[in-house]
Parts: structure tokens; C-alpha cells; sequence
């Protein structure tokens, strides 16, 4: 998918600086986040849609209609998804966790998602669609390093990116209100 050039320059630039710190920089990774970034900033690409044209939103329902997926390309496409989508809500969204803790009341952590990203992108680089596209180092190298990377993501959220972060909040409840209802 195309993304805006000046968008991902933003994104890449900033995730660079930040990634850089922890001495794991490559340029590859960081064009591969800030693809993630550019595609999952629009609401559309974050969700998938299940097989019976149902929004999934949910991380379990993402995992479900994997598990029923017979396509090589939709699984690989699957596992990649799961692991992007994690990394956009536990690198950007912190503040996710405790909105599903404080309100929704259910026990899922950052650590989690962590696990999650990583099995999902480790499931991924090992596919052969991944040699294929050549994304099998760049999907390994997030299976490993999928927590310094989420810890970059959340520092160049803090700290670069400049939003309100209450109104952002706000914002993002309205979205998972939004879903619940949905």
C-alpha cells in the first residue's frame, strides 16, 4: 500500500533517532515500523475482516480466524498483521492497558502483547512468502527484539510525537467504545 511520503519520513526519521539509542538500528527495521505506523494510523488497516466480512478487533478474534485460514498467503498475512498490530497499540497506545485494566477490567498487559507480537512475527519470518517478499530478516529481527522496539515506539510516542495525550485518550476510548458496541 502506498504511503504518504512525508508521513513515513516523519515516522521513520523519528523511530530512527529514538531506535538508535539502543545501538539495534537497521534501516530495514526502521522502514519496516514506519510502514506499520503509516498503515495502522488509518483505523481501516488496523482491524482485520474475518472470512464472514465481520470487523475483527479484537486480538483473540484475529487469532481465531487465523486458526480457520487454509491460504499460505492468508496465514502469513495473519501472523504479519497480529504482530503490527500489536506493536502499534503497545508502542504508541501504553495507556491501552490501563483503559482495559481500570475500565474494562480484564487482565491483558503490554507483556502480553509482547508474547503475542513475538510469536506472530517469529510464525511470520519463518514462512515461505517471507523469503519470498524478503521479510524473513526483518520479521526475525521483530520476533527478538519485539520489546526494545515497543519501548522505542512508546518514547517516540511521549516524547516526539506532539498530541495531546488526554485528548488522545479520549479519543482512543471513543474508538473502543465504538468497538465494544459494534
Amino acid at each position: 500500500m502506498p504511503r504518504p511520503f512525508f508521513i513515513a519520513l516523519n515516522f521513520e526519521g523519528a523511530f530512527k533517532i529514538y531506535y538508535r539509542f539502543s545501538g539495534l538500528y537497521t534501516y530495514d527495521l526502521a522502514d519496516y515500523v514506519a510502514s506499520v505506523l503509516c498503515d495502522c494510523i488509518k483505523t481501516v488497516n488496523l482491524y482485520r475482516t474475518a472470512m464472514n466480512g465481520e470487523r475483527l478487533v479484537y486480538l483473540v478474534d484475529m487469532v481465531e480466524e487465523l486458526n480457520e485460514t487454509a491460504s499460505k498467503q492468508d496465514q502469513f498475512d495473519h501472523h504479519a498483521h497480529i504482530g503490527n498490530y500489536t506493536l502499534f497499540l503497545s508502542g504508541l497506545f501504553p495507556d491501552y492497558f490501563e483503559y482495559l485494566s481500570t475500565c474494562k477490567r480484564r487482565l491483558i498487559t503490554s507483556r502480553y502483547y509482547e508474547k503475542m507480537g513475538q510469536t506472530h512475527y517469529s510464525q511470520a519470518s519463518v514462512h515461505q512468502i517471507a523469503r519470498k517478499e524478503q521479510l524473513d530478516g526483518v520479521l526475525s529481527d521483530l520476533a527478538h527484539q519485539f520489546p526494545t522496539v515497543r519501548r522505542a515506539l512508546t518514547k517516540l510516542s511521549v516524547e516526539y510525537l506532539d498530541f495531546n495525550r488526554s485528548n488522545a485518550q479520549r479519543t482512543y476510548l471513543s474508538i473502543m467504545i465504538e468497538m465494544d458496541e459494534g
